[in-house]
């Protein structure tokens, strides 16, 4: 989304946390378990340096964030042309 409307990602972060924080977009978190035990996150850090950002200890195990599922709350109404 930084990419379209061409603003930093920075930006984008705090402007989806106050359309959360408002109500008007519904975040959902997604991750996938790697049914690793914690003990092997500092290798596969190391062996993946540039997705060691991605991987986190979560419920006792290594799991990998995914993109946030964002659903809109907002429900727009469409009005009927009314005859003469």
């Amino acid at each position: 989304m930084a990419k379209i409307l061409e603003i930093n990602h920075s930006t984008i972060s705090r402007y989806r946390a106050a359309a959360a924080a408002a109500g008007y977009i519904i975040l959902l978190h997604q991750y996938e378990d790697t049914e690793l035990s914690p003990e092997f996150l500092p290798g596969l850090q190391a062996s993946m340096p540039e997705e060691s950002d991605k991987y986190i200890i979560r419920y006792g195990t290594i799991q990998r964030q995914l993109p946030d599922r964002i659903f809109s709350s907002i429900k727009l109404k469409y009005r009927n042309n009314r005859s003469p």
